[in-house]
């Protein structure tokens, strides 16, 4: 069976090459995805869908994935929102604090990022 079957993802990145890539992966393992280039379609993503599980680019135009995340945090979606990201070991502090449960960083290793989906669904 599947590890993720059934689970509802938005992949949230402006890089349609990562996004086409994760979609590829999740699919594979069972998931449903829906797909976000900036945080402001992510935004409206999250208002018309349940996610269980939600993969953030942090450096996107138009709305970055923290300001992204502080605003989803605000809906009071509390959802697993797990950074794909090239960020510093002196963000990380920073993207705890504004509601990220979980740091993958790139580039994307596509079992690490299964493994961290099934330690929060």
């Amino acid at each position: 069976m599947p590890k993720l079957q059934g689970l509802n993802v938005l992949v949230v990145d402006d890089s349609e090459i990562t996004r086409i890539m994760l979609v590829n992966l999740l699919e594979q393992e069972g998931a449903i995805t829906t797909t976000a280039e900036t945080g402001e379609v992510a935004l409206n993503c999250v208002k018309e869908i349940q996610f269980d599980v939600i993969l953030m680019d942090l450096y996107m135009p138009v709305c970055d994935g923290i300001e992204a995340t502080k605003r989803i945090r605000a809906l009071g979606i509390s959802c697993p929102i797990i950074a794909v990201t090239s960020a510093t070991e002196s963000e990380l502090k920073t993207l705890t604090e504004v509601g990220f449960n979980f740091v993958s960083y790139k580039p994307v290793e596509l079992e690490k990022v299964i493994k961290i989906i099934t330690m929060f669904v």
